[in-house]
């Protein structure tokens, strides 16, 4: 990643909707207003799963790009999926949780630790992880 070296020069700024009411990829399929079952990844939360409401796919962060080229400043936001937690009265990023929709009845029950443990990337993680202990620990012989 370069440094910007200020002054730049600005022709212009392409700054694209930040936010457009359909569902995006991030949402999983879910729609705004759709109840969707939330446990926090922060210890102040617990491991509770909570009842929650997606609000959409919105705005986490803004940031911008500087083209050398065309002098266009370009901005975008890195989106995610909101939620409102009325128990916790806050809103969860998708980021910071493990959430699914509830389409029926038969799915209101609790994201447990196995559930989170048989994801894949979790997976995939710890058997990183357990590769570089096995490596520091092959190294340290």
């Amino acid at each position: 990643m370069g440094e910007i070296k200020y002054p730049i020069e600005v022709s212009g700024i392409e700054a694209p909707a930040i936010y457009r009411d359909h569902h995006r990829p991030w949402t999983l399929g879910a729609k705004c207003g759709d109840l969707v079952q939330v446990r926090s990844c922060c210890k102040e939360d617990g491991t509770k799963t909570y009842l929650g409401i997606l609000l959409g796919d919105l705005p986490l962060d803004i940031s911008f790009t500087h083209n050398r080229e065309t002098k266009k400043l370009e901005i975008y936001a890195f989106k995610n999926p909101a939620i409102y937690v009325p128990e916790l009265r806050k809103i969860l990023w998708g980021v910071e949780s493990w959430w699914e929709d509830i389409d029926s009845e038969d799915q209101l029950r609790q994201i447990s630790d196995d559930d989170i443990q048989n994801v894949w990337y979790v997976k995939l993680w710890k058997e990183m992880q357990a590769r570089k202990v096995a490596e520091a620990a092959e190294e340290g012989k």
